[in-house]
């Protein structure tokens, strides 16, 4: 990401900054440097619609759009960023608060001023996103018999950029069948990694299979290396480094990443060094170490006490923490981490599209290592049962409890989320079609959970109400960029009414931080 022009001013946070995405990485620090309610200016194309008494034209119109956001829809595959708003800035071709979504492009400029001004994670997100040397780290296949998964690791991502299966015939006395379809699967995978890689600028390689599988594709790769003339290809071969995985699906990447063949050549990494420290931090766990505290509430207390500063403090927290709706809740975080950096305690920031970031989204997002021991923290946070949480989510983008009920009661480890219908804070509905609609049904799941010290990830089951089961479709397109990862069970009910008149409801029960 190259800055074009900086003016934000130090003591307030005020002002704007002007970037140019030119790499498709760039697209993942836009999404976690952009949050709703900021003031997003970009080109943007139009088709205005011209009438008079006797014709009708169209014409598309390009021109700079300011929105303000309020929903942001990354794809981590195609490297693509659309940033929904309404529109902050009139012009002769868009009305003041109509909706229009942006669709952020490569080698084309964008402009972000803060809503609540540039606070320290977003100013050190900036400074990482404008870092040149943060490139791609290395390449990793991770492999089993009939089956690759090709991945592009970064500083801050993993990218699955293509899936190779093939079904190959058992082994049989005397057949050389599987034999040939194992050579054949192996010359597949190499054409394929090949069109991926830059070989002019080749990074390290990992390969990890159970049992042999990565040998023999290494000992592949070499034998086409030496029957050629590619001096590129050669220049791969050292940096190819092997290592055992528990199976040839992409999840055994965290394992892998971890293992000491690894980590002693990719030492020098940001992603390496979380890994380790998850890995750290989960062995503590095992062992009953006091030191070891995770959630919300667990680690605001101890950072309280001055326990995650100077002589090995530790604040592991996830960025999707800082993309919530809501201003207060990314100020609270804001918070966490300034006050851990003025103790002298060291601050990870973890990817939440990398394994140990994904790790850490089953913690609640946070997670400490103390320089002291504290017992008992999770019983000083409160104890649980039957909690009513509405204050504690109080002031968030969600709408409001329009009876006697509330919006999430504590029992236990769960979370009881109340049905949320398609309306924003002030408990104006939603317009627009179902995805819409449901779309402001999870949000407003999220934003409540992630007020209650959860996340959406921590979701075990969740119950759809339809007026029509002719919406299911329409519905489940949006329920899956919600759900689709960890897959929660579900209910869909077919109901008569909903309130308000409403098409789609939707309500949820999710494991606190204690749970």
């Amino acid at each position: 990401m190259r800055l074009i022009k900086q003016s934000i001013e130090r003591t307030t946070g005020a002002g704007s900054a002007t970037l140019l995405p030119e790499e498709p990485e760039d697209m993942w620090h836009a999404y976690n440097l952009i949050r709703p309610t900021d003031l997003l200016r970009a080109s943007a194309v139009r088709k205005v619609i011209t009438e008079s008494v006797s014709s009708r034209s169209s014409e598309r119109v390009h021109m700079n759009l300011t929105i303000k956001v309020t929903k942001l829809d990354f794809d981590s595959q195609a490297g693509q960023l659309h940033v929904s708003g309404q529109v902050s800035e009139e012009n002769k071709h868009v009305k003041l608060g109509s909706f229009h979504t942006l669709d952020l492009e490569l080698h084309r400029n964008f402009t972000l001023e803060k809503a609540d001004g540039w606070d320290s994670v977003a100013l050190d997100t900036l400074k990482e996103a404008i870092d040149q040397d943060a490139k791609a780290q290395l390449w990793a296949v991770v492999m089993q018999e009939g089956l690759a998964n090709i991945c592009l690791i970064t500083e801050h991502q993993t990218i699955l950029r293509q899936r190779i299966e093939v079904n190959l015939p058992k082994k049989r006395s005397g057949s050389s069948d599987h034999d040939k379809a194992l050579q054949r699967f192996y010359q597949t995978t190499f054409d394929s990694l090949l069109r991926q890689i830059d070989l002019s600028d080749p990074k390290p390689l990992l390969l990890a299979s159970p049992g042999f599988t990565a040998s023999s594709f290494q000992q592949f790769i070499k034998t086409q290396a030496a029957a050629g003339t590619n001096k590129q290809l050669q220049q791969l071969v050292p940096k190819i480094t092997v290592a055992h995985s528990a199976s040839g699906h992409l999840h055994s990447l965290s394992e892998v990443l971890s293992s000491p063949a690894v980590t002693s050549k990719l030492s020098d990494t940001k992603f390496a060094r979380e890994t380790q420290l998850m890995d750290r931090f989960f062995e503590m766990m095992r062992q009953d170490d006091a030191r070891a505290w995770y959630g919300p509430k667990e680690c605001e207390l101890a950072v309280e006490r001055g326990a995650v500063g100077k002589g090995g403090g530790i604040l592991l927290i996830s960025n999707s923490l800082f993309r919530s709706q809501d201003i207060q809740t990314r100020k609270r975080w804001v918070k966490v981490v300034d006050d851990v950096k003025d103790q002298g305690g060291e601050v990870r920031v973890l990817s939440s599209m990398h394994e140990s970031g994904k790790k850490l989204e089953g913690l609640g997002g946070i997670a400490a290592i103390l320089t002291y021991p504290i017992e008992d923290l999770d019983e000083e946070v409160g104890e649980d049962g039957g909690q009513d949480l509405e204050d504690d989510i109080n002031g968030q983008e969600y709408a409001n409890a329009v009876a006697s009920y509330s919006q999430a009661i504590q029992a236990g480890p769960h979370i009881f989320v109340s049905g949320q219908i398609p309306a924003d804070a002030s408990g104006k509905l939603v317009e627009g079609s179902i995805a819409d609609k449901t779309t402001a049904c999870c949000e407003g799941l999220k934003n409540i959970l992630e007020a209650a010290g959860s996340s959406i990830s921590r979701v075990v089951k969740v119950t759809v109400f339809l007026t029509s089961m002719e919406h299911f479709a329409e519905m489940n397109g949006v329920y899956e960029k919600y759900f689709g990862e960890h897959k929660p069970s579900r209910s869909c009910v077919a109901v008569k009414e909903l309130p308000k008149g409403v098409p789609v409801e939707l309500e949820c029960i999710a494991l606190s931080n204690s749970g």
